[in-house]
This record gives structure tokens, C-alpha cells and sequence, in this order.
């Protein structure tokens, strides 16, 4: 009678690998990459407004007034407002919004979120009712 052993160590060590090189060259490019993207960003722009802004509220959708120019998203782009303590945020994307913050010495910033909500729930559809 033949004994037939078998060699599982191959299956053990390909995995414990991964842990001790793969893992850590995983998290070093991911950091790199990230700082890659957030220096790209500083390079053109793309972190957004920084400084002063204005926001204003048109028959079209929300008005948006900075260093870099005029931004409009049209009412139909938006798709909710949620506040936090200090900021409200108008969502276009899942991702992407227009940030309020809450302490203003330019009128009434209740009153402005409010009038923003109304008008996003408020949009008309393909043929022209509202949705309410």
C-alpha cells in the first residue's frame, strides 16, 4: 500500500505574501496616487472656489458667482438638500455640491435654503407639471 502525501504549503504561502509585501506596496501606492490627484487638482482648479462667492437663486436654477467666473445648474440638475450644523448642501451629483454655509453676514441664510428646497422640490417635469 503506497501513502500518497500531499504539499499544502504552496496554498498557505501565496496569500501570507500578499500580507507582508503586497499589502504594504498596496497602501504606498495608494497614498501616492491620492497625493497625485490632490496635487493635480491644486494645479487646475479643481478643489473648487476658494475665497468669496456668490449665490443667488434665478427662474433658471442656482447662480453661482466666484474668482474663476459664472457657474448656473439648472433646477432640474438638482437632486436634494441636506444640512448639517454649520453647512447646507445642494447635491447635483451623489458626490458634488454646492456648499452654504449656514453663518452669513449677507441676509437671511434660513430663508435662502428654504427658498432653495422649494424650488428643487418644486420642478416641473418633462410636460410641465410639477410634481406635486
Amino acid at each position: 500500500m503506497s501513502v500518497i502525501t500531499q504539499n499544502w504549503t504552496h496554498l498557505i504561502r501565496a496569500p501570507f505574501t500578499f500580507l507582508v509585501i503586497g499589502y504594504p506596496v498596496f497602501i504606498l501606492l495608494s497614498k501616492w496616487s491620492i497625493r497625485q490627484q490632490i496635487h493635480f487638482a491644486k494645479k487646475t482648479g479643481a478643489l473648487g472656489t476658494l475665497g468669496s462667492e456668490t449665490l443667488s437663486l434665478t427662474p433658471e436654477g442656482l447662480k453661482q458667482v466666484d474668482s474663476s467666473g459664472e457657474t448656473l445648474a439648472l433646477w432640474k440638475t438638482f437632486l436634494h438638500v441636506k444640512e448639517t450644523g454649520d453647512y447646507a448642501y445642494a447635491f447635483i451629483a451623489p458626490n458634488r455640491a454646492f456648499v452654504i454655509k449656514k453663518e452669513s453676514d449677507r441676509g437671511d441664510i434660513r430663508h435662502f435654503i428654504n427658498e432653495l428646497r422649494l424650488r428643487i422640490e418644486n420642478v416641473p417635469t418633462q410636460d410641465g407639471q410639477t410634481p406635486f
